[in-house]
């Protein structure tokens, strides 16, 4: 099993730029966050913390009261609701699965969860949380033989219902705009899944190292990290109907790529958005262009102005010497 059930301690900066490792080329090609949205990272090489990237391309660490995971266990996946703008955090440890309710403006998380079902369900690598609050889980349980299955959760309650046997194991689960569901494998292979049979379609056929849980944004685009062995790690995106991922460029702290991020993903309304009681933020258009060719071209504008201000001033300085 790949992913890590127990924290290594990763000491990385609390803010800064978001810079892909990506040429021009493919900068043209990236996918963009709807704007007023966010995409959220859980530093999954770390203590759990929540990385928040803006559709402007800006990057933070999110003060957060997030519990103690030190001791061991980790979060593999986790989701935003639109109903609290919580983030709910999946925890597992090596038998068992929880739900961490934590608020993304910093006040103090809920009481743990435990998820609770017939059968002891463990390895909980996928969470989703529709549009009306609705949530469904994925993970599995031992009987005679392992099973693979995805729930309905009473994200309150820990309650599961609506079971829905599925093949195999994923490492990523989410719902598209559309309420149609898709899965990642652990070799990264994208699935798309019968809500009625849980049979798979394989929809990518693009063999990754360790990917981690994925979300569908408003757009009805999906996002992933994948981890590679060492820095640097990636960030992939997808929509429905591409034959393959695009990779966004690899995922950095204050453009470092040594201290890049890896781990579960959600996406959703940003924290400035939240903070403001719901009221639009100033934000970039979703034009499909990268956010971090934005933040260049700003720079390169920037450049262009300070030139013509010292071309304007050495004019004026020429002609008071004539």
């Amino acid at each position: 099993m790949k992913k890590k059930l127990s924290v290594a301690a990763v000491v990385m900066a609390t803010s800064g730029i978001v810079v892909a490792g990506i040429s021009p080329a493919q900068a043209i090609a990236v996918n963009a966050l709807p704007a007023g949205d966010s995409l959220y990272v859980i530093d999954a090489g770390g203590d759990g913390s929540i990385y928040e990237t803006t559709a402007t391309g800006e990057m933070t660490k999110l003060s957060l009261q997030i519990p103690d995971i030190s001791t061991g266990g980790s979060y593999p996946a986790g989701a935003l609701s639109p109903i609290d703008n919580s983030a709910y955090l999946v925890f597992v440890d090596s038998t068992s699965c929880a739900i961490d309710k934590v608020d993304l403006l910093g006040g103090a998380p809920a009481a743990r969860v435990p998820v609770v079902s017939a059968h002891p369900v463990k390895d909980c690598y996928g969470l989703n949380i529709a549009a009306d609050g609705t949530a469904l889980i994925y993970g599995s349980y031992v009987e005679s033989s392992a099973v693979y299955a995805i729930w309905s959760i009473d994200l309150t309650t820990g309650v599961l219902t609506n079971e829905i046997d599925i093949p195999s194991t994923l490492y990523g689960f989410t719902v598209d705009p559309a309420g149609d569901w898709f899965g990642l494998k652990s070799d990264g292979h994208l699935q798309g899944i019968n809500k009625v049979t849980g049979q798979f379609t394989q929809l990518v056929n693009h063999t990754l190292n360790d990917v981690y849980d994925c979300k569908m944004d408003s757009a009805g685009t999906l996002w992933f990290t994948n981890e590679e062995g060492a820095a640097p790690y990636q960030l992939y995106s997808w929509r429905v109907g591409d034959a393959d991922y695009t990779l966004q460029g690899d995922t950095t702290v204050n453009g470092l790529s040594a201290d890049g991020l890896y781990g579960p993903t959600f996406v959703g309304t940003s924290t400035q958005t939240i903070a403001h009681g719901g009221a639009a933020e100033a934000t970039l258009p979703d034009t499909g262009a990268s956010a971090i060719a934005l933040v260049a071209t700003g720079v390169i504008a920037a450049g262009l102005i300070a030139a013509g201000a010292l071309a304007l001033i050495m004019v004026r300085r020429r002609q008071a010497t004539k």
